[in-house]
């Protein structure tokens, strides 16, 4: 068997706006996070933060122990197994691309958004802004044609997987 591995096309810095309780072997505890980018400065908001992608995975077993411990702490209100939380832990969130749409409040979703690591040295002051996802998508979508320099750069690796 073959993996296919593919590189990131970018990261933000996120705030944890809900956790929702894991199933299955992650069962007891909240593995699966709705994350959000700053809209404090933004007129077309009222709220400081909106959700932008959920994500599920890139953290560690240890990670994930030292989340929930956090997460206690930020509680808000609990509604069934989801917890709305104070803004407080800040995550770098990679994802495969940016599409827009039109269905979400930011009007933007993250492809296959993971941690790529939980950023405990920073703050909601520090998380980025809906604006920062507006230049990132508005970017991409100008480079229409992109030159074999840049395929080859983007071309994915191909690991063995046994």
């Amino acid at each position: 068997h073959w993996q296919k591995l593919k590189e990131p096309e970018g990261a933000l810095d996120t705030i944890i706006m809900y956790a929702h309780a894991g199933s299955g072997k992650r069962g007891g505890t909240y593995s699966d996070f709705t994350l959000g980018v700053s809209v404090a400065n933004d007129d077309r908001f009222s709220e400081s933060f909106i959700p932008i992608g959920k994500a599920y995975g890139g953290y560690t077993n240890a990670e994930l122990r030292r989340l929930n411990q956090e997460l206690k702490k930020l509680v808000v209100e609990k509604f069934g197994p989801t917890l709305l939380l104070r803004p407080g832990l800040v995550v770098e969130l990679e994802f495969d691309s940016i599409q827009a749409n039109k269905r979400t409040k930011a009007g933007y979703t993250l492809r296959f958004p993971r941690f790529r690591s939980i950023r405990w040295d920073l703050g909601p002051d520090d998380v980025d802004t809906l604006q920062e996802v507006e230049r990132l998508a508005q970017a991409k979508s100008m480079l229409t044609r992109p030159s074999m320099d840049t395929l080859a750069d983007k071309a994915p690796i191909i690991l063995p997987n046994g």
